[in-house]
């Protein structure tokens, strides 16, 4: 199966911070937050150097599907509260889901269409291959098919849709081969994104009456019952200083 194999190594990660004697945070981060997480930790471990974070980020979907399946996490950071919820429910986490930020989406281009009429411009005869990520486990990608539909043009522009694994392999996607991605905004603050959006120059963010902002949860699991730094984190992930790098990358406060 496909989730064993990151869940072992996660496992000798855990393993070997453990025999340092050193304190564990295991976060597992949807794709949308590679590079937020980051900084995220960075800004943490000023005031708690003595904590080691461990980070895995997937798709939402993947990821709940990791924790259901026993994945070793303290905390899971979603792409939106559906998941979170299935795993609360499934009685893998200590307290129900919380928003810690709002999300939006950006359409990226490499063609060169006027963006002015929305989203339109997808039904051209020149714009081919259309990247999003997978509706089915990535919030961001199933935000993107709702946006699609409620334009009245998913059913047009189907059979030019490529899914990608998760939100960083779509905007991927749009540099090497597809005309068009639906991406998450913050990847335009993102600078590990920027060289691609530069390189296709062409960006416009998706109304928001066509889909509602992707409310983003978190849960503290199961696993972090006797790990009281877990508690800090999460409390970390709600005060200003976390919530300013939030903003820095676009996002919208809860």
């Amino acid at each position: 199966m496909k989730w064993l194999l990151p869940i072992l190594l996660f496992a000798m990660s855990l393993i070997q911070a453990y025999a340092e004697n050193k304190s564990t945070i295991t976060i597992a981060a949807a794709a949308n937050l590679a590079s937020v997480v980051k900084d995220l930790k960075v800004a943490y471990n000023i005031e708690n150097p003595g904590n080691e974070i461990l980070i895995v980020t997937a798709s939402s979907g993947k990821l709940a599907a990791q924790i259901l399946n026993g994945a070793p996490f303290d905390i899971f950071m979603s792409a939106d509260m559906e998941y979170p919820k299935k795993v609360f429910e499934s009685g893998l986490a200590l307290y129900p889901p919380k928003v810690y930020a709002y999300g939006k989406l950006l359409l990226l281009t490499a063609v060169h269409s006027p963006l002015s009429g929305g989203l339109s411009f997808l039904t051209q005869a020149n714009i081919k291959k259309i990247a999003l990520a997978n509706p089915r486990v990535a919030p961001y990608g199933k935000a993107a098919a709702i946006a699609l539909s409620n334009a009245g043009l998913f059913d047009s522009i189907k059979h030019k849709l490529i899914y990608a694994e998760n939100i960083q392999q779509a905007a991927e996607y749009v540099a090497v081969s597809a005309d068009v991605g639906f991406i998450a905004e913050s990847m335009i603050y993102d600078n590990n994104r920027k060289e691609i959006i530069r390189s296709k120059i062409n960006w416009v963010k998706i109304d928001t009456n066509l889909y509602k902002p992707i409310e983003q949860g978190i849960l503290i699991l199961n696993n972090s019952i006797r790990n009281p730094e877990v508690r800090k984190f999460y409390k970390f992930i709600f005060s200003e200083q976390a919530q300013k790098i939030f903003r820095r990358y676009g996002y919208q406060q809860p």
